[in-house]
């Protein structure tokens, strides 16, 4: 059997300090892929976002399940805003 070289990545830090920015860099010429609900949201709703934000997360989710599942690499961020982000995100 092969060894699999899948990672996942947490961009952890305050609001406004550029996880996004970073990660699009980062990752820009990787196999590793950026999952950010703000841009699902946008994606859904260009012309207000805020309206699909709920939607967004739960793409999210299950995008990050599949990556999962699949073992392929990826990225998201986070304030971990929440006690049990890591909990609610990946249970």
């Amino acid at each position: 059997m092969g060894k699999n070289n899948s990672t996942f990545t947490i961009i952890a830090g305050v609001n406004g300090s550029g996880k996004s920015t970073f990660a699009l860099d980062y990752f820009k010429n990787t196999d590793t892929i950026f999952i950010n609900a703000d841009s699902i949201a946008m994606a859904l709703s260009p012309s207000n976002p805020d309206l699909s934000q709920f939607r967004a997360g739960k793409l999210m989710l299950n995008e990050i399940k599949r990556r999962i599942k699949n073992k392929h690499s990826f990225s998201v961020e986070t304030t971990l805003a929440s006690k049990n982000y890591l909990k609610e995100t990946f249970a």
